[in-house]
């Protein structure tokens, strides 16, 4: 494939909405294109819903806008978050309070693949007639079918996941459609919060983000809240080159917890008339929490409202039956009524976990300042995300930046925060593919490791072994070798430059009898950590995980060396090949070998 794909198209699968942008990197590369006509929406939209039916019928699938009509027993929902098997198995635990959860992870991996080949048909349909129909592209490009055209998929992720889980999602995605013609190719990108920090920071280059200038990129979304450490490295007339100086953190603070909150609200109100349940809609108050009434008050709630502590919102549509009335539910003529006051509450709660994590993020971050005796000060805080573009978290969060920064020798002191304005909703996707719009460069050119990688390999068993240990002695050789140690290739917070793989060189030793094939595994331990455990065995201890194998073959014709023994004959052959671990910022790595062996997968 050529280095440069004729189109690249970046996907921002939400917990709560999904978006997706594209552009054509070999022309009008400036120009990023969101799409915004969606399946079962008239109106132009920016993201689609992140929404499955739950009983499909026929070959029409019902996902995104096209489950408007059901009711929330009949959708499946949140299923990005259960991709975390923590989160999986609490939300199971729990399932009887909120949306249904399914049984196993395989049924949750079928449900992510489900909705994402939605996604695929309907950015195959799209992008190409919308290219055909702009003669401002060249004849040759609207001439491609979709299977001709060199494209590139490019997918974030959030910062809670673990390399694993983003390992993972890399094979579901592959299994959904992405990457199935020759000339395409599937990458996880930027994470969200370095995503939205790229796109941010460049729309602000003018006149006020400069070089050496530091910034704390917060996304927060509907399932989670991201944080990225960001410093501008060069600039140019108008784009800044950027590099992470501290790894990226994030939790599962979200604008779903709002709706968890106001459904608590409702539910209490049930349950202090339990009477009226049989009279209501079966998950009143989940349905109440995820109505249209109820996102559209949340999405406009303003610092202003705060002081109209009296004035009452409503809900149309949800309490089953026209015209029914209960004071005690705050139910008038079929309206469910609830007051800005109690809003407010819903949107406090929230902002208390997110503001917990900055505060540990800031602590983390001046500590690695402190052991690195650095002293570096945050210029800017940007905000961006579904819940980041409320201009009610905007004042909450500068409120507590003005606090923290009065605090004794404070990273953040006369820090200002800006919002992301139009772009607060699209600022990730976007971000992915401002990323790549400069040919062999990346605007985010270092990310810091969040986790250690290692390769296991063979070697000869020290003078003090460990009581540990798998050992193999060759046939008339007196060496003794370890088969399970660790050899660590990337440790948590160093700098992974992109584009610059860590490659390291293997020996494999083969007996006479042995297949000329074998499988070499990536392992990952989560960090950080100030001992990193040297055997497979220990490493199990510590929660240390396989991420990745690859199937190798000995090249046909390679010549191997022999090991002799004392007699002249051979103990065994040894292969010298090399092998290259790529780490990318969403913690999921590539392995490519060479010299004398090829890679049959992985």
């Amino acid at each position: 494939m050529a280095n440069q794909a004729d189109i690249c198209v970046g996907i921002d699968f939400g917990t709560t909405y999904t978006g997706v942008s594209w552009n054509t990197s070999k022309e009008r590369s400036g120009q990023i294109n969101i799409i915004r006509q969606w399946p079962g929406e008239a109106e132009s939209e920016e993201k689609v819903p992140t929404v499955l039916a739950r009983e499909q019928s026929g070959e029409k699938t019902r996902w995104g806008f096209l489950c408007k009509g059901l009711t929330e027993e009949e959708k499946w929902r949140l299923f990005k978050l259960l991709l975390d098997p923590k989160e999986h198995k609490t939300r199971l635990a729990n399932s009887d309070n909120g949306p249904k959860v399914p049984e196993t992870m395989d049924q949750v991996h079928e449900l992510v693949r489900q909705y994402l080949h939605q996604v695929y048909t309907h950015i195959r349909n799209e992008i190409p007639k919308l290219i055909r129909s702009d003669t401002a592209f060249s004849r040759q490009l609207r001439h491609k079918t979709w299977d001709s055209l060199a494209i590139d998929f490019i997918f974030s992720t959030p910062t809670t996941w673990g390399a694993p889980i983003s390992q993972c999602f890399r094979g579901i995605i592959f299994k959904a459609g992405f990457g199935e013609k020759k000339l395409h190719r599937v990458m996880l990108g930027l994470t969200e919060a370095e995503a939205s920090a790229v796109l941010t920071c460049q729309l602000r280059t003018v006149g006020q983000i400069h070089k050496d200038d530091v910034i704390l990129a917060i996304d927060a979304g509907g399932g989670t809240t991201d944080l990225a450490f960001i410093k501008a490295t060069a600039a140019t007339a108008n784009s800044l080159s950027l590099e992470e100086i501290h790894p990226v953190t994030g939790s599962s603070a979200g604008s779903i917890r709002i709706d968890n909150e106001f459904e608590k609200i409702i539910e209490e109100r049930v349950k202090q008339h339990s009477e009226t349940r049989p009279a209501l809609p079966k998950d009143f108050s989940l349905k109440a929490s995820q109505s249209r009434d109820f996102q559209s008050w949340k999405h406009k709630f303003k610092p202003k409202d705060c002081d109209r502590t009296c004035d009452e919102y409503f809900i149309e549509e949800v309490a089953g039956k026209d015209l029914y009335s209960h004071d005690g539910l705050g139910i008038r003529e079929g309206r469910l009524y609830f007051t800005r006051r109690q809003l407010k509450n819903c949107f406090d709660i929230a902002l208390r976990e997110i503001e917990g994590l900055i505060k540990d993020a800031l602590g983390n971050f001046e500590a690695s300042n402190r052991r690195q005796g650095v002293a570096r000060h945050v210029n800017y805080v940007i905000l961006s995300g579904g819940l980041g573009s409320s201009s009610y978290v905007l004042k909450e969060l500068t409120t507590l930046f003005s606090r923290l920064g009065n605090e004794a020798n404070s990273c953040v002191t006369g820090s200002r925060v800006l919002g992301a304005e139009d772009h607060a909703r699209t600022a990730v996707v976007e971000g992915l593919l401002y990323d790549r719009r400069a040919k062999g460069a990346r605007a985010l050119g270092e990310h810091k490791a969040r986790a250690n990688y290692g390769i296991i390999v063979e070697e000869p068993r020290p003078k003090d072994p460990a009581l540990n240990e798998n050992t193999k002695q060759y046939t008339a050789d007196t060496t003794v070798f370890v088969t399970d140690r660790i050899r660590w290739l990337v440790k948590f917070g160093e700098t992974i430059q992109v584009g610059k793989p860590i490659t390291v060189e293997i020996t494999k030793r083969l007996e006479k009898s042995d297949q000329r094939k074998w499988t070499e595994k990536i392992v990952w331990l989560k960090g950080p950590d100030s001992f990193l455990p040297e055997t497979v065995e220990d490493g199990k201890a510590f929660g240390m995980e396989v991420l990745h194998c690859v199937d190798i073959e000995v090249r046909k014709g390679t010549k191997l060396s022999s090991r002799r023994t004392f007699m002249g004959t051979t103990a065994y052959h040894k292969c010298h090949f090399n092998l290259s671990l790529a780490v990318g910022p969403s913690g999921d790595c590539d392995v490519e070998v060479s010299e004398n062996v090829i890679k049959l997968s992985g």
